[in-house]
């Protein structure tokens, strides 16, 4: 195939056959397949002929002609067997009808088949060692463990028939040579990307409309979290225990879905009504970003969430975790584009974080500064320029 490389991006003189393979291709869903829709869509809008593999795709993706191959819902509960009903379809379709196309991209250990690429999001060998910390249930907890250990064997497997494998973070790449085996000359790290205009910087209004909704947070200094709150892992336990003894100008709005949660319980336990609000699932999440002061993340285990990224271009200084839990914090320098929370386990330092950034309200100008320049190479536009780069040096 001849290629050559012009401007920013590649061009390829043939219109490429590309699959991609994800459970779902939804721009407003988890930070993992909002990237990959993305992804899918940008290939797409350049002239190449886009497939997709997967339960389900939005409609906005199929109108723009990306052809969908769909696998059907059998099941969804437990999550593991709808996994496993996935792997074997997408296998079984990869094996018939890899010759039909130049590029097969993968998201995760979701095909037993040799493919092109995969970008890693989620390494299940590393992450069930934190298992122990998290609360569960005896049964789900047991269920977890099972799930976790069958697909860190897996993955172990799968990701052998994976030319190269993009680590969205540096954490990682350290997960996937560590517990993963895999071969660090396969490795590329790749952050996950946002689309810069759907982010705009924040400004005034947004906070003046914010108050006219809830008139109670006048005078007050607004801290958003945005994440799954079904479970502990994002830290959520702790970040509302470090609120029980704040000062009442502190107050928290969550961003989550509320179904199954166990945190609007532990709230009113607390007695925190009159500090914390859930306001369930945002779409208009842009918006929330925008109007707080800033934004709050002590996840235990995230490989790059996208929300720091969407906050931080949003100019909403972050409070996160330290990369060793954060790969999205591998791009925060501490008091600088935002604070560093060493160990998310620690209520006490999760609540001097929140303090230090309400004394320091001054420097938020300066922050913003330094955000403005740091969330540049998260922006799609750079993102899918370096996938650019890795597909044109599979097809060289």
């Amino acid at each position: 195939m001849e290629q050559e490389k012009e401007g920013l991006s590649f061009n390829f003189k043939k219109k490429l056959k590309i699959l991609f393979i994800s459970h779902e291709f939804n721009n407003y869903s988890n930070g993992e397949i909002k990237f990959i829709y993305n992804l899918a869509l940008h290939f797409l809008e350049k002239g190449n002929e886009v497939h997709l593999l997967g339960f389900g795709a939005d409609p906005e993706i199929i109108e723009k002609k990306a052809e969908f191959h769909r696998i059907k819902r059998i099941i969804e509960r437990p999550h593991f067997l709808k996994s496993l009903i996935f792997l074997i379809f997408s296998t079984i379709f990869v094996l018939r009808n890899r010759k039909k196309f130049d590029l097969i991209h993968a998201s995760g250990p979701n095909v037993f088949a040799y493919h092109h690429i995969n970008t890693c999001q989620f390494v299940h060998s590393a992450y069930k060692r934190y298992l122990k910390f998290f609360k569960f249930p005896l049964i789900k907890k047991i269920y977890y463990y099972f799930f976790h250990n069958f697909f860190s064997f897996l993955e172990k497997l799968i990701y052998k028939k994976s030319k190269i494998i993009i680590a969205v973070s540096e954490k990682i790449k350290k997960e996937l040579i560590n517990f993963a085996k895999v071969n660090p000359s396969k490795i590329e790290i790749i952050y996950n990307g946002i689309n810069p205009s759907e982010f705009p910087f924040k400004s005034e209004k947004e906070k003046e409309e914010l108050l006219k909704e809830y008139p109670f947070l006048k005078n007050k200094t607004i801290f958003l979290f945005a994440g799954d709150i079904t479970t502990n892992r994002k830290g959520v336990e702790f970040l509302i225990k470090a609120f029980k003894d704040l000062n009442e100008k502190a107050f928290l709005l969550i961003i989550g879905n509320e179904k199954n949660s166990p945190y609007p319980y532990l709230v009113k336990k607390l007695n925190l009504e009159n500090k914390i609000k859930f306001l369930g699932f945002k779409k208009d999440i842009s918006f929330y970003y925008r109007a707080s002061d800033f934004f709050i993340f002590p996840s235990l285990y995230d490989p790059c969430p996208i929300v720091v990224f969407e906050a931080m271009k949003s100019l909403s200084p972050c409070i996160v975790s330290d990369k060793k839990f954060c790969g999205s914090a591998e791009i925060i320098e501490n008091e600088k584009e935002g604070f560093i929370i060493k160990n998310p386990f620690n209520t006490y330092e999760i609540k001097e974080k929140i303090l230090k950034a309400i004394k320091n309200k001054e420097k938020i100008k300066e922050m913003e500064k330094n955000i403005k320049e740091k969330i540049k190479m998260v922006y799609f536009e750079n993102i899918f320029k370096k996938y650019e780069e890795i597909y044109y040096k599979l097809l060289s």
